[in-house]
């Protein structure tokens, strides 16, 4: 994914989170080589697509080549990120978080705050890291198979993406099998446990909201 936010351009690579803060002018478009598939987390008080800045619902935005703008010059990726690593050293905000080298990025500002080590969690042996904005919790966490958390339940809802591997839900006693690329929500006040299923290790995305402490 590429696009702007608050005029700095941006990318994100497969398997990395993209924040956009609060008020944040930005945009968002699919690179030229491939088709973009992402999971979108956003606060509830807003809709899902922010309303353009100048008041014009005139249609998607387009990168030179495509849409509306199928008459330029098409570049690639590789010519767009050349373009940007141009940009001095130290002017950009970190807004792009490689849940592998969650390390602060040197000379530049991080746009939320980055735990670069969550667990192994005593409930569950859970371990992985953690970014929190404003009002989101967003972990990567690995769930070493055959290994889950204790029953719990907590005063905010959670929602869990399986990025590998798969796991058992309980939520308020019944039990479902979640598997890659599906999302299972965990109402506020429901107790409710993730297992590893025993076939492999389970990698889920985990998100909450940030009122209340992280837990896995």
């Amino acid at each position: 994914m590429t696009g702007e936010i608050e005029g700095e351009l941006v990318f994100a690579p497969s398997g990395t989170l993209l924040h956009t803060p609060a008020q944040a002018v930005h945009t968002g478009l699919a690179c030229p080589d491939e088709d973009l598939i992402f999971f979108a987390m956003k606060d509830t008080r807003h809709g899902i697509v922010g309303p353009p800045v100048d008041g014009k619902y005139d249609g998607p935005n387009y990168l030179p080549g495509f849409g509306t703008r199928s008459g330029e010059r098409m570049q690639s990726t590789a010519e767009l990120m050349a373009a940007s690593g141009r940009d001095p050293a130290g002017v950009k905000t970190r807004y792009v978080y490689d849940f592998a080298h969650p390390a602060a990025k040197p000379g530049r500002a991080s746009s939320a705050k980055v735990t670069p080590q969550v667990g192994p969690m005593s409930q569950s042996g859970a371990t992985g890291a953690l970014v929190t904005g404003e009002t989101l919790h967003v972990a990567l966490l690995r769930y070493p198979r055959d290994s889950g958390d204790q029953r719990q339940s907590h005063p905010n809802e959670q929602f869990t993406f399986v990025v590998e591997g798969a796991v058992r839900a309980e939520i308020g006693g019944e039990e479902t099998l979640v598997g890659k690329h599906c999302v299972v929500h965990f109402p506020a006040g429901m107790p409710h446990r993730l297992t590893a299923t025993g076939d492999s290790d389970a990698l889920v995305v985990t998100v909450q909201n940030t009122r209340y402490a992280f837990a896995g």
